[in-house]
């Protein structure tokens, strides 16, 4: 056990897999003992501000195209991101010779011509997880850790939505490959009614990776799970060495933000940044930074300014209105319309969704079209 403590003191970002080959012991053992150090040892948690959920490559035959990622991570550094949450398909590059596409991709790059440092989430709902295989979820976040590393993009793996073998899986795996964060939904089926229920399950991933940083994914429209969050909050951060905070909606970041330790966050889950930021929330994971991450550095750094420019709300509505364009073709299936919109926006198709989500027909995609091309024009 000496051994063991030996080696957290000497690497504040250690893995227990390395310690377990170095020292030849049993893996389970180290993380065993791992629990019990890590309570007198801080886990570094670095990853703040905006968040880009990124899209998994999907090619034409529905399966993974990891060769577009190496070219995608350089997307995003060269636009000034720092890391990504592992999330949406993306395809191939498509005809954008029409004068909608022209003119979304045009604003598109003039928006990401001026866009700050972000980080990304690899396996979120916009990617679209829940319907990727866990070899295919581990192989989507070892190709993003391997291209994203060396532009110095950070990287966080949503392990949710699984059964509870293949999320320890992923866990492990997280740890494994050196994951900077990892993100949990709740158990699905056998939902959790109580934070007692629900920090229980926490725990036991927390336990697979216990060098991993560990956020709870908070989106009971989706998962059906809900229940008092300061509570939660309390009993995650008094069992759980590793655990930093929630994805979760700005209702949230408000009751908890009396609560945060210094290093745990709310990351905000929706397109409402201004005032989110407004109330001190300047850390987010939302989709639509993909679609028009400039647009959504601007509305942070406005609103995080001492004095907040006039034009602050007025480009809150804009964003807005895009959104309700988008997501309205979809309805309660907001990710197809997602997949839609990034093709519009950026000229990256992303193909459709799989099963089971349903793709727009041409008529929603015509109506988006429409919708966000008097949008932009005004």
């Amino acid at each position: 056990m000496d051994a063991i403590f030996g080696k957290v003191e000497q690497n504040q970002h250690f893995r227990s897999y390395d310690v377990a080959e170095e020292l030849e012991i049993d893996h389970k053992t180290v993380l065993t003992h791992l629990k019990q150090s890590l309570k007198h040892k801080k886990v570094h948690f670095s990853v703040k501000g905006i968040i880009a959920p990124v899209f998994a490559p999907i090619d034409e035959h529905g399966q993974l195209n990891l060769d577009v990622i190496p070219e995608y991570a350089k997307h995003l550094s060269e636009n000034r991101v720092d890391g990504v949450v592992v999330v949406l398909p993306v395809g191939r590059l498509v005809n954008s010779s029409t004068d909608i596409l022209k003119t979304l991709v045009g604003i598109h790059l003039r928006f990401v011509l001026r866009l700050s440092p972000m980080q990304t989430v690899v396996g979120g709902t916009s990617g679209e997880a829940m319907c990727l295989s866990v070899e295919e979820r581990q192989s989507l976040l070892e190709a993003w850790i391997s291209s994203a590393r060396p532009l110095g993009l950070k990287v966080m793996a949503q392990v949710g939505g699984a059964p509870m073998p293949d999320v320890l899986a992923l866990a492990n795996h997280a740890e494994l490959v050196m994951a900077d964060g990892m993100m949990t939904l709740p158990e699905l089926y056998f939902k959790p009614k109580t934070p007692t229920k629900l920090v229980d399950y926490l725990e036991e991933i927390s336990a697979a990776a216990p060098t991993v940083p560990l956020i709870y994914y908070h989106f009971p429209a989706m998962s059906g799970v809900d229940m008092n969050m300061p509570e939660l909050y309390r009993e995650a951060t008094r069992r759980i060495p590793n655990f930093k905070g929630f994805k979760a909606d700005l209702n949230v970041a408000v009751q908890l933000e009396e609560l945060l330790a210094p290093d745990h966050r709310v990351f905000i889950a929706n397109h409402l940044l201004a005032p989110s930021v407004l109330m001190g929330h300047a850390s987010s994971i939302a989709t639509v930074t993909n679609l028009f991450p400039s647009l959504i550095r601007d509305l942070v750094d406005s609103a995080s300014s001492s004095n907040p420019p006039t034009s602050l709300m007025r480009k809150q509505s804009k964003l807005n209105s895009m959104v309700a364009a988008i997501t309205d073709q979809g309805k309660w299936e907001f990710v197809p319309s997602m997949k839609v919109a990034m093709e519009l926006i950026t000229g990256i198709s992303v193909g459709d969704p799989r099963k089971p989500l349903t793709a727009l027909d041409q008529q929603q995609r015509d109506i988006m079209v429409m919708r966000l091309n008097k949008i932009i024009g005004n």
